[in-house]
């Protein structure tokens, strides 16, 4: 019985699941490249010789930034025809002692100070503090390959044969994870550790609390409730629901629970419509049911299972009044001892 209710609790809580991987496949979407960004393992730029540079391209790379040899290009934005600076590029020198050549780095205006020291420590020929950052590195586009001959050729008087020999047309770009990656990767997380604790502790057993602490106050020892569970004479597959000579059972939820037959008074068929501005969009049908100590449970069930439980209890349950009228409404909230004379006290709660 519990490992059956068990699997059922642990079936109902997949619609959270799959409710959680939806927003995760949809945040997965919309933060693509940022996430693939942040998870990608960097590799240390210092250790790549000038050949292994040429060979990558949109590689995540940690770079210690110790030489500065002059910026030949800016990035800005323009709004409302005002241009504001985002971004420069700086020329910097690549790692490999034996082909060193130059290269970029693209930094935010933020580094501009710091850049700006740097540059005059170079070309002092003092040595400086390294800073590192996390960057893609990948080849020039042609507009930043034009700025960057430019800087050699025309400012440096560099001939061809020297630009093609002392430099590479590679940049690393600077990249951070930025506050919207961090935020969709904390809600992925979130939807992960939701997901994993809607079964986990369904797996452990945390929704049967209520059915068991139900079954120690019923006055019925615990095997004898799981035999009248085994043996039910009416049981739905896809809801869980059954009814035994004892006791009524339902695992359509996270929390499976009972019911002592002999205390069912009341049970009829509930309808529902849903509609969406005014257009019927479904109907649904429940099993209702009131007990001595005006208790109701509601049971969602197709209308034909509605009407085959209905049967069985009133071939079964003699002393349940079954249907709805408004006129047993009113008898029920007007004169509800009056309302258990009528049927409930006067036959015997024996299970026929």
């Amino acid at each position: 019985m519990f490992q059956e209710l068990k699997k059922k609790c642990v079936q109902n809580s997949m619609w959270i699941v799959t409710t959680c991987f939806i927003f995760v496949a949809i945040l997965f979407v919309i933060g693509f490249k940022g996430l693939i960004f942040m998870v990608t393992p960097s590799v240390s730029f210092s250790q790549m010789s000038t050949e292994n540079i040429q060979k990558v391209d949109d590689k995540k790379v940690r770079a210690e930034i110790d030489l500065n040899y002059g910026t030949f290009m800016e990035a800005y934005t323009k709004q409302n025809g005002a241009e504001t600076v985002t971004s420069y590029y700086y020329v910097i020198l690549n790692y490999d002692e034996d082909d060193p050549r130059y290269m970029a780095v693209k930094l935010p205006t933020s580094y501009k100070k710091q850049m700006e020291r740097l540059e005059n420590y170079t070309y002092e020929g003092i040595e400086a503090d390294a800073f590192t950052i996390t960057g893609e590195l990948c080849e020039m586009t042609d507009s930043e390959k034009k700025y960057f001959k430019k800087f050699f050729m025309e400012y440096n008087e560099f001939t061809s044969e020297e630009y093609e020999a002392e430099t590479i047309p590679y940049i690393i770009r600077e990249k951070r994870a930025d506050f919207e990656d961090k935020i969709i990767a904390a809600a992925i997380l979130i939807c992960f550790l939701i997901a994993v604790f809607a079964v986990g502790i369904q797996m452990l057993g945390v929704g049967l609390k209520k059915i068991k602490k139900q079954i120690k106050t019923s006055g019925y020892d615990t095997s004898v409730i799981e035999n009248d569970y085994e043996t039910a004479g009416f049981s739905l597959k896809n809801n869980g629901f059954k009814i035994g000579r004892i006791a009524s059972y339902c695992s359509q939820e996270n929390k499976p629970y009972m019911f002592l037959n002999r205390d069912i008074v009341w049970a009829y068929q509930m309808t529902t419509s849903h509609s969406t501005n005014g257009i019927k969009t479904g109907t649904t049908y429940s099993l209702y049911i009131w007990d001595v100590n005006k208790k109701n449970y509601q049971i969602i069930m197709s209308e034909s299972a509605v009407k085959d439980a209905m049967a069985y209890m009133k071939q079964h349950m003699p002393w349940v009044i079954l249907g709805y009228s408004e006129e047993l409404k009113r008898g029920y909230n007007k004169d509800y001892n009056n309302f258990l004379e009528a049927l409930y006290n006067k036959v015997p709660h024996e299970f026929i």
